[in-house]
């Protein structure tokens, strides 16, 4: 019987975890980015003690996104590094394209276009391991090399890197009155 009573205690920590994952997202949603990030910081030491590599990267990627929304990108980019270590050890492909853009997307704000060329190149490469590759994320990993070539002057391959950009924004149905910005600005 302690053996059951330990899996509903796990159970219950797990549900607490996601539960408070789920109100800093309604935070975050919100603009209440402080409040947002505290939740997820207590969802994240929960999913930690459960060793829940899988919670503990979505998390991560909360938090980095609420401080890249209040501008503090330093703090954004060391949380997206954590997460895509995390990641690593899970080999979760899908979830390293992903945090791989949001970090490129992040270097592109605080005008590091070389290093958002490479995290946007490394997210490339993880989305055709994958499959993945007509989803928002890989439009805005597009964006990101589209934003890169055009500031080196290469349109050439700006264009072309546009082009596929708007046909995948077609597809996705994608428009400037999106919620995220970064959709907006592509």
């Amino acid at each position: 019987d302690a053996a059951i009573v330990d899996e509903r205690a796990d159970l219950d920590a797990r549900l607490i975890s996601r539960i408070l994952g789920n109100r800093g997202a309604v935070l975050a949603a919100r603009g209440v980015l402080g409040q947002a990030r505290a939740l997820y910081s207590q969802a994240l030491q929960e999913a930690r003690a459960l060793s829940d590599r899988q919670h503990e990267i979505v998390l991560l990627s909360n938090i980095a996104a609420a401080f890249r929304q209040e501008g503090k990108f330093a703090r954004a980019l060391k949380t997206y590094d954590e997460a895509i270590s995390a990641a690593l050890t899970t080999d979760a492909r899908q979830e390293l394209a992903e945090l791989y853009t949001h970090r490129a997307s992040t270097l592109e704000s605080a005008g590091d276009a070389r290093a958002a060329q490479k995290a946007a190149l490394a997210a490339l490469e993880y989305f055709e391991q994958t499959g993945a590759v007509r989803t928002r994320c890989h439009f805005l990993c597009l964006m990101v090399l589209v934003s890169f070539e055009h500031g080196r002057a290469n349109l050439k391959d700006a264009r072309f890197l546009a082009v596929d950009a708007r046909e995948l924004a077609n597809r996705l149905e994608l428009t400037s009155d999106d919620r995220n910005p970064d959709v907006r600005r592509g």
